[in-house]
């Protein structure tokens, strides 16, 4: 199928092979929300852009409810990768199911050239979160699940399936 672009030029919506599974890119506000939601997405490969943990990074500091919930996460991202062997370059299982849910972070899929084209800053970080989700939607079905309105306009505005999480 084609679809109209914001400029108006025809560009084909991804077809992918029988079978692909979805991936779910997160935004920083749903894992400050619920610092657990990683297992929320079974059957999926669930995707951190790397732009997130650095906005969990910063906010870990913070003596509130925001910081606990950033150490929380980060946390478990940690622990995940030490099991996976001390990299995330390839998807780590998130539980012990034979086709249960993966966990990557993205550091190098952020589609800089559509965020331009779409007069979309890619220095702004929910800006690069919508880039990383558009470069996995070039492989896979792939849904950004954000509680931030702002961010879930823009990335419905680029063709994105977002959704808000809940718990």
């Amino acid at each position: 199928a084609d679809i109209d672009s914001p400029h108006g030029a025809m560009m084909s919506t991804p077809t992918y092979p029988i079978g692909t599974r979805t991936r779910i890119v997160l935004d920083t506000s749903v894992l400050i929300a619920d610092p657990g939601c990683l297992h929320s997405f079974p059957q999926c490969d669930v995707v951190i852009p790397l732009t997130v943990v650095e906005e969990l990074d910063g906010l870990k500091s913070r003596p509130d409810d925001v910081g606990r919930s950033a150490r929380t996460a980060l946390r478990q991202i940690e622990d995940l990768r030490r099991r996976a062997g001390g990299s995330f370059h390839h998807p780590v299982p998130l539980n012990a199911e034979p086709d249960g849910a993966t966990l990557h972070i993205e550091v190098n899929g952020i589609q800089k050239h559509l965020l331009l084209e779409n007069g979309l800053s890619p220095e702004i970080p929910d800006n690069r979160i919508i880039g990383a989700a558009l470069g996995q939607s070039l492989h896979a079905p792939t849904q950004i699940i954000s509680n931030d309105a702002g961010l879930r306009i823009k990335a419905a505005h680029l063709g994105l399936v977002a959704a808000e999480h809940q718990p």
